[in-house]
């Protein structure tokens, strides 16, 4: 089990966040957002990214992502060497909360953010769940 191969610390931070204004839509639009989980090991740590997408169908306004990263340290420096992706790919697929660290609230800082950088200069703030989803919105 890849939690086995884990210690106990972990760093956090915000990998990126993008957003790129498209000119508005004379049409009805629809919001959606998308959540996504990838994790990549490395020789001290095992990296995982959450990345939130929300965009307008059809395209209009803007379309924004924002990412931020947790990386769990190793017991053991290069333990995941063994391990294959598509491993880590099915750990993260069956504990997502734990890997993403959910029940710190980075999900909603996420979120927050996303509103925050909508509202900027004026707009209505685009509220997100505050939490994972793992369907399309």
């Amino acid at each position: 089990m890849l939690k086995d191969l884990l210690g106990n610390r972990i760093r956090v931070g915000l990998a990126q966040i993008k957003m790129c204004e498209i000119p508005d839509a004379d049409a009805q639009i629809e919001v959606h957002f998308e959540d996504t989980i990838t994790g990549k090991a490395a020789d001290k740590f095992l990296r995982i990214e959450f990345t939130r997408h929300v965009w307008f169908d059809p395209a209009s306004v803007f379309d924004i992502t924002a990412t931020y990263f947790v990386e769990h340290d190793l017991k053991q420096e290069g333990s995941l060497a063994e391990v294959s992706q598509e491993q880590i790919d099915e750990e993260i697929r069956n504990e997502p909360g734990f890997y993403i660290q959910e029940n710190q609230g980075f999900v909603g800082r996420i979120s927050m953010l996303i509103s925050q950088i909508t509202a900027s200069f004026g707009g209505a703030p685009l509220i997100t769940p505050p939490s994972y989803s793992p369907e399309v919105q």
